[in-house]
């Protein structure tokens, strides 16, 4: 009997059955097989865990903070051993050489821009009363560019960035690659505003990377263009979108308080030189009034700049008053009424800004009153820090401005009563300027003045520390013009001769009458020439 086979033959039946079964179990062999091949694969394959990308950049902002050469910008992490594609994990690979440059470009101009020391503001109310001027910008543009990635910003930033390496090393090539970065950055910041202003739908993130991308471009063309004038038609736009995203939120996000309070001081800057009004006159972002006893100075949490801010806000709308007094479109008793009503609003600004000295000295600049140099009226004054140092001149110089136009006005004044009484007018003695009383207050305005600009001159030479950084010595240029418009303006006064700064050398030094006046013209003409040499821009030769 052949081997395995039954003992009796099988029907049909039992032969498809048996068929079946063998089917049945070699497809359950097989699939066993795959899951056991499966697993096996799994246990020999190396372990890759579901995790994105996170980026870290302290490690590449460390290596370049203190970079000032273009060695440092240019230069790339050592070459990496290789690694089997088994072992690679995602979570060690480093930012590829073109995100090296550009992270050691960014940090570079951060380095390149900001002091040693910065101070910004903390979120929320606080106490905290100065903070590092321009630093917000540079900090959160920074962040934007380096961390979030923006397009805009890094376009931005990365032009300026190359544009200081090339003026640094004087070098054209660098210079024209910043130009076409910056030429292709600017269109699609165009493109983001234009569909701002055509009322499209934008995100609140939208405003401050649009903002920062407008300030970075007019820092670059500031760079390339030298003059601080040019500056005026960027900074008063950043003022329109201010205006926009305000009239359409009907209120100020608190990301962009620290914005708004650094563009309030420098449009006031821009307002003072050009004699101009403010772009946020007429809107809850430029809070112009103060109290008759000049001690409004605002709440508690608001920090120093905004007070003086504040405080001589009012002042650049009665310049523009004046301006049109001098060319002869306003005339009549009636404007009479009007100066007098201005002639209050600069005491107010006076007494309110005194009032703000008083403060800052006690509490802000404690070592700088009680300093030898200070109290004895003689030397150089030194400050703890670059805070300090501007909130300091720019106090100096809104008085300056502030007593040149009181000056400017009680002469027109007096001008105007004299021609009305010519003519006949008939007023009432009450509503007259006493011409003796308005002599005596120009006289003291005009001595107030000079040794306003004095202590000005004096508190200069601190803006040469290399430590402040190109943004820091760069701040020097509103004193500085001020003080030489003041200077110039008191020589008119003394001489009835018109003098342009550059002429101050031809004059004779012995007339007594003008040398101090021309002993101060020299002192800051040597301060501009030290200034344009470490590369600031100027307001004028």
């Amino acid at each position: 009997m052949g081997r395995g086979r039954p003992p009796y033959p099988r029907s049909e039946d039992e032969r498809v059955a048996i068929r079946r079964e063998k089917v049945r179990l070699n497809v359950q062999a097989h699939r066993e097989r795959q899951k056991l091949k499966k697993r096996l694969e799994a246990l020999n394959a190396p372990y890759q865990p579901r995790l994105r990308w996170v980026q870290e950049t302290k490690w590449q902002s460390k290596r370049a903070t203190d970079t000032r050469d273009q060695n440092q910008v240019v230069k790339y992490a050592p070459t990496r051993c290789g690694r089997s594609p088994g072992s690679h994990c995602s979570l060690l690979n480093h930012p590829g050489p073109e995100k090296q440059y550009t992270l050691a470009l960014l940090a570079l101009f951060r380095s390149r821009l900001l002091p040693d020391r910065v101070t910004l503001r903390r979120p929320g109310p606080s106490e905290q009363r100065l903070t590092t001027p321009c630093a917000p910008w540079v900090v959160r543009g920074y962040e934007l560019a380096a961390v979030k990635e923006n397009p805009l910003m890094i376009g931005m930033l990365r032009a300026l960035g190359l544009a200081l390496l090339g003026a640094d090393h004087q070098r054209e090539d660098i210079q024209m690659v910043a130009q076409r970065t910056y030429q292709t950055t600017l269109p699609a910041v165009s493109r983001q505003l234009g569909l701002l202003m055509n009322g499209c739908n934008r995100s609140s993130s939208d405003y401050p990377t649009l903002m920062l991308s407008c300030h970075a471009a007019a820092m670059f063309e500031l760079n390339v263009g030298g003059s601080l004038l040019d500056l005026n038609r960027h900074v008063r736009g950043l003022g329109c979108l201010l205006v926009h995203r305000f009239l359409e939120s009907k209120s100020m996000p608190d990301d962009v308080y620290d914005l708004l309070e650094e563009y309030r001081l420098f449009e006031l800057v821009f307002c003072f030189i050009s004699r101009q009004k403010s772009v946020l006159t007429g809107t809850p972002l430029a809070t112009e009034a103060i109290s008759t006893d000049g001690r409004d100075l605002g709440n508690q949490h608001m920090s120093q700049i905004s007070r003086l801010v504040r405080c001589a806000g009012s002042v650049p709308p009665i310049m523009v008053y004046v301006d049109r007094l001098k060319s002869g479109t306003l005339t009549g008793e009636r404007e009479l009424a009007r100066m007098s009503k201005f002639l209050k609003t600069l005491s107010c600004t006076t007494t309110g800004l005194q009032i703000w000295c008083e403060d800052f000295l006690a509490n802000d600049a404690r070592s700088v009153a009680e300093s030898s140099n200070y109290t004895s009226g003689h030397g150089d004054l030194a400050f703890p820090n670059l805070e300090v140092l501007t909130a300091w001149t720019y106090y100096l110089s809104f008085k300056m401005h502030t007593l040149e136009t009181c000056i400017s006005l009680l002469e027109h004044a007096t001008l105007t009563q004299s021609s009305l009484r010519e003519v006949e007018y008939v007023e009432d003695s009450t509503k007259c300027i006493q011409s003796s009383e308005t002599d005596e207050e120009v006289i003291l305005l005009r001595s107030d003045l000079l040794e306003t600009t004095k202590l000005l001159l004096r508190s200069l030479p601190y803006f040469s520390e290399t430590s402040l950084g190109y943004i820091g010595r760069s701040l020097v240029a509103f004193p500085l013009e001020t003080a030489k418009r003041t200077l110039l303006h008191e020589f008119e006064r003394r001489s009835s001769l018109t003098l342009a700064g550059s002429e101050a050398a031809c004059v004779d030094s012995s007339d007594h009458t003008v040398q101090d006046i021309i002993e101060g013209i020299a002192a800051l003409k040597l301060m501009a020439t030290s200034a344009k040499a470490s590369g600031c821009a100027l307001f004028s030769d």
